[in-house]
């Protein structure tokens, strides 16, 4: 039986930026492979429905000093199991004994330091570069940012996996029934827009929701709490899948990692898009989704609320493209790389 550990510790911080790929990735791994351990370490206990309900999966607390939880006592920990490669996310720890795979989602700190201040994002700029080439492998949710990770920190493109994010099963196509039980809650007529913010985001798309507002839609914000925008709050997470797939157009904040997965559920749920134009999005959506300035965007909206075909259109082209994107092929393609570092740290 193999045996992962995994630096599983987003689990218990569900409002952390890396607390949806922490989730996904520790319920996928368990579900697509029962034969693996995997030994999940965390420095606090997470919410028990958030653990894998697996026999496979073990959970342990390791208390130590942040400084030094990562750097030695999750290496020391994994050795104690003795797993076989140790996944973690960003930097490295000091001397595991194991391979080690880290997941890079984005380099953000290193780009932006005035949003990573503090020891996160010196240790990103300083050390990252530095020990980067010790990881047994490096594993990317985009070719984009497989490309800044090559750019930035100088690793052939040869180490570094892709493997793209799922989407949640949730996210599909509602018949009119659930769609309408969603709306008349919110009182909603047929035609209305959804804005997804993201961090920070509200400045750059108000343009977008004025020219909404003009062709007469309603607004439905995914967060409306901390903004100034008008619109209803649609937050209810078991009514979003509804309101995504009666929405004529889903409007997208912001780009990167949060643009990346609004956009992935609104294709899921087959509706059109538009957003701001950046590599991961427009890797992303191919044709289905208008990428550009606000102007662009919001000339992009007035046609696909005027124009039934077009939208029709977005939709077969969202439908197709989200389903090259599931959870279990992400579990798949992740376990390929833990077996092949394996067999190679055995020779």
């Amino acid at each position: 039986m193999r045996i992962v550990a995994i630096d599983a510790r987003p689990l218990a911080d569900p409002g952390s930026e890396a607390f949806c790929f922490t989730l996904n990735l520790v319920h996928s791994l368990a579900f697509v492979d029962q034969s693996t351990e995997f030994h999940l370490f965390l420095d606090r206990e997470p919410p028990a429905d958030l653990v894998p309900a697996r026999d496979n999966v073990k959970l342990t607390r390791l208390d130590a000093p942040s400084r030094l939880w990562k750097a030695s006592a999750l290496p020391a920990a994994a050795r104690a199991v003795r797993a076989d490669v140790l996944h973690v996310q960003g930097l490295l720890p000091a001397k595991p004994a194991m391979p080690v795979v880290t997941t890079l989602r984005h380099l953000d700190p290193i780009h932006h330091p005035r949003r990573y201040p503090g020891v996160v994002g010196w240790s990103w700029r300083n050390l990252l570069p530095r020990q980067i080439g010790d990881a047994a492998a490096v594993l990317v949710p985009w070719q984009a940012v497989r490309d800044d990770v090559v750019a930035t920190l100088g690793l052939p493109a040869q180490r570094i996996s892709v493997i793209p994010y799922g989407v949640e099963p949730s996210f599909r196509p509602q018949c009119e029934s659930v769609v309408k039980y969603a709306t008349d809650r919110l009182a909603l007529p047929p035609k209305y827009v959804l804005g997804r913010l993201g961090s920070g985001a509200a400045a750059e798309v108000q343009a977008v929701y004025a020219a909404a507002g003009e062709l007469g839609l309603p607004l439905v914000l995914d967060r409306a709490a901390g903004t100034d925008l008008p619109g209803c709050d649609g937050t209810d997470p078991k009514a979003w899948p509804a309101l995504q797939s009666g929405a004529v157009v889903t409007i997208l904040g912001c780009g990167g990692e949060v643009g990346a997965l609004a956009l992935l559920e609104a294709m899921a749920c087959g509706s059109p898009a538009v957003g701001p134009s950046c590599p991961i999005l427009r890797e992303l959506a191919g044709q289905a989704a208008t990428l550009g300035s606000p102007a662009e965007q919001a000339a992009a909206l007035a046609r696909l609320v005027a124009d039934g075909d077009l939208r029709a259109a977005y939709l077969r082209g969202s439908l197709e493209r989200a389903q090259r994107h599931s959870w279990p092929d992400f579990a798949e393609q992740t376990l390929a790389v833990y077996r092949r570092v394996i067999d190679a740290a055995n020779g």
